[in-house]
Formats: structure tokens, sequence, C-alpha cells
């Protein structure tokens, strides 16, 4: 009775971790941008963005943290930058864009921050089927 305990442990951890060495369906690289020109955002983070996968994506969401050239955490010792991005990606192609980090800082760095521990936290494809990595292990495993 227990050794039939302990394999039924073993298989359902060992299954549970099985997710962790899929693939991840994307590539993802990114800078800090700052605005000189006075016009529109002060600050933007600006990415290239690549569906790896077989389907379309409807949407996903890209995490970050920022820290200054001295490697200490901004964003009141908080450095973890979240964002939605609404875009139809389809499968093969890549996707340059950017978005304002204005609401994320209280001032404007005279040079522009580190980012760090770049990775995708969710993928919903358009088909409504959804590709998870809360924590970024996928992506830390895949040497993202």
């Amino acid at each position: 009775m227990r050794k039939v305990l302990i394999s039924m442990i073993l298989v359902l951890l060992l299954s549970s971790c099985s997710h962790l060495y899929t693939a991840v369906p994307y590539v993802i690289s990114g800078e800090m941008k700052l605005n000189d020109k006075g016009e529109g955002d002060l600050s933007s983070f600006d990415f290239t963005f690549k569906n790896c996968g077989n389907k379309e994506i409807f949407s996903f969401t890209v995490s970050f943290f920022l820290f200054d050239e001295d490697d200490t955490p901004v964003l009141n010792g908080n450095p973890k930058v979240t964002c939605i991005i609404r875009e139809d990606i389809p499968s093969g192609d890549i996707l340059e864009s950017s978005f304002s980090l204005d609401s994320f800082l209280n001032y404007i760095p005279e040079t522009p921050y580190k980012i760090e521990y770049l990775y995708v936290k969710k993928i919903i494809y358009s088909d409504g089927t959804e590709w998870e990595d809360v924590l970024g292990l996928k992506a830390m495993k895949e040497g993202l």
C-alpha cells in the first residue's frame, strides 16, 4: 500500500512539472527609451515580439523589472512592470511596438533604466485558448 501511495505521489508530481518543459511560443526583446523632444511620452518600452506558436495571438501580457545603473530597483521598491498588449499576431509574424512607461515612474531618469527578466506571462489566442507562464519559469528555462 505504501509503495502504491508513493508511486501515485511521484506520478502526480512529475506530471504536474511537465508543463515546465514545453517550449515557449514566443521570442521577445526590448529596451527602455527616453524621449528628449518634449512631445508625447517621456519614456517608453520599445520591443520586438515574434509569435513562434502555430496559432494567431489575440493579446499577450508582458512583464519585466526595471533597475537603475547601480542595480537598485526602481518604482518605489517594486521594480516589476506588467502590461497587456492587444494585437492580432498571426503565427510566425513579428510585432515591433512600444508602450509608455510614464505611468510607472515618479520621475524620468537621465539615462534609461535596465530591463531585466523580460518574459510573457500570458498569451490569449484568437481561438480563445490560453498559454501561461505566470512566474516566467518557462522563459527562464529557455534562457530568454
